[in-house]
């Protein structure tokens, strides 16, 4: 559900906002994911789905976006959950990404034999795909002994 920062949220009630945001939260699981999820992260799933749709009948939301000048937006399927007569004063900021140009950080090339390091920065949660992660890590490690740190 397109969500605003807690500290935001109370300001629905100021006149005039300035701004709010950065909302995000309105990105649905392709199907094709869903169905790799258990019972529990597909229930949890529909609740989201079902709390993106009700954005546009929440009154506490359309607070804040009808006395908002502008909603930053972290992505474009947050935006478009933003009922339409409120989009005009939204703007996509997308959060992730670097500078042109900046391949003199890019780490150098792994050793044949080192050992393969894997890492993971984000949410546990399922519509990030993690456990098809892990299945194909186990696939991967299944035959072949090989090191990971």
């Amino acid at each position: 559900m397109p969500r605003t920062d807690p500290i935001t949220c109370p300001l629905c009630r100021i006149r005039y906002l300035s701004g709010s945001g950065p909302v995000g939260g309105g990105e649905t699981a392709p199907r094709a994911l869903r169905k790799t999820f258990p019972l529990r992260g597909y229930l949890v799933d529909l609740a989201r789905d079902l709390a993106n749709r009700a954005v546009s009948v929440d009154p506490l939301m359309g607070a804040v976006f009808r006395r908002s000048r502008l909603t930053l937006c972290k992505t474009g399927e947050t935006l478009r959950c933003i009922p339409g007569r409120h989009r005009a004063r939204c703007v996509l900021g997308v959060e992730l990404g670097t500078a042109a140009g900046r391949d003199e950080d890019a780490p150098p090339a792994r050793e044949r034999d080192a050992a393969l390091r894997v890492l993971y920065v984000g949410r546990l949660v399922y519509w990030k795909g993690v456990h098809l992660g892990l299945a194909a890590f186990a696939r991967l490690l299944g035959g072949t002994p090989m090191l990971l740190q």
